[in-house]
């Protein structure tokens, strides 16, 4: 279970928490496994608050929470689109592999273009648009 420090760190955008010295401290497995009880990762909190910079420099460093499912199989692509984050959508899919996560559907069959859709995000729709014709 993640503790309350990691998760305001994502909350607040806080990038030193993701320094190497703190990596080297708490070892990457303190970032990479810690989930909240609803089974969101870092990368999760950090786009539903926003957080792009966070989102950026932990993804540089763990681009495997990128693809990371919530209990709700959402991804953090799923998270952002449904809020509107086009800089956190944008940064999502540029890293290698993650694009994928424009086709992955959660638990209600939703891919993160139907979330921007149904949530009026039109700019975030049409970015999808552009990673998922690329990856289909």
């Amino acid at each position: 279970i993640m503790d309350d420090e990691l998760f305001r760190a994502a909350v607040k955008g806080d990038i030193n928490a993701l320094s190497e010295k703190n990596i080297a401290k708490y070892g990457e497995a303190y970032y990479k496994d810690r989930t909240t009880p609803r089974k969101n990762n870092i990368v999760h909190i950090a786009s539903d608050h926003g957080q792009a910079e966070f989102v950026k420099k932990a993804l540089a460093r763990f681009p495997e929470l990128g693809l990371g499912k919530n209990g709700n199989e959402d991804t953090p692509l799923h998270v952002a689109a449904r809020k509107g984050y086009d800089e956190i959508v944008r940064l999502i899919a540029s890293f290698e592999g993650c694009d994928t996560a424009a086709l992955a559907k959660n638990l209600q069959g939703d891919t993160p273009l139907h979330l921007a859709l149904s949530n009026k995000k039109l700019s975030v729709a049409m970015l999808l648009l552009e990673v998922a014709s690329v990856v289909a």
